[in-house]
């Protein structure tokens, strides 16, 4: 939480982003909820709510539990200069198999491409 609340200093949050986390850090936390506020965001291009839903994914937290779909979001986080998601992208990254690791690098660079509407 303390990494999370040093960001929001340097980088203010988006609406989206700030819904997210009221709703994951608030009193009533809803997983599923948060995930759909880290996704608008997400969306939007904001790296920290791209490198959230890579630990949500990692975690199946709100999601099912899926690693190529952290190496994604961690992937385009870090694409943008988000120093923690290309730690855990690389930490993940020894978790999957070529396959694996071949298809989360086709869905970022799509993603990354499409300006964030394509990541699935």
């Amino acid at each position: 939480i303390v990494t999370v609340m040093a960001q929001l200093i340097v980088h203010p949050p988006t609406p989206m982003y700030r819904a997210a986390l009221v709703v994951t850090w608030g009193v009533a936390e809803n997983d599923t909820e948060a995930v759909k506020w880290y996704r608008l965001a997400a969306d939007q291009g904001v790296a920290l709510a791209q490198y959230a839903l890579g630990l949500m994914y990692a975690n199946g937290r709100g999601v099912a539990q899926n690693d190529v779909m952290a190496y994604v979001w961690w992937s385009v986080s870090a694409a943008q200069g988000y120093e923690d998601a290309r730690k855990n992208r690389d930490i993940v990254s020894k978790k999957l198999t070529a396959q694996q690791r071949a298809k989360g690098q086709e869905i970022a660079t799509r993603c990354f491409e499409s300006g964030f509407k394509d990541c699935k």
